[in-house]
């Protein structure tokens, strides 16, 4: 998923004079099948990616991010003003 991730989709954003062939590389194995079409956007297809994968994790940091940054703010360690609201998200 690095390297499908890396450059924001710019690997599948193939040029005319590129072909398919030029840019694939054989395997002994994957972890996922990611099913593609040329055509479509690749920095589509990396957010739709990053979502599938990475969702479970960005939640549970949210979650966890916006309940520390509202303690701090209702124990007055973190200010309470309109700056700080922002952190949570």
């Amino acid at each position: 998923l690095g390297i499908v991730t890396s450059g924001c989709g710019r690997h599948w954003s193939l040029k005319a004079d590129i072909e398919v062939e030029d840019v694939t590389v054989p395997s002994q194995y994957y972890d996922a099948f990611l099913s593609h079409e040329w055509g479509s956007s690749g920095f589509l297809k990396v957010l739709t990616i990053l979502m599938i994968y990475n969702l479970r994790a960005a939640t549970i940091f949210t979650l966890l991010s916006s309940l520390l940054f509202g303690v701090l703010r209702v124990y007055e360690i973190l200010p309470d003003n309109e700056s700080t609201v922002i952190l949570g998200y």
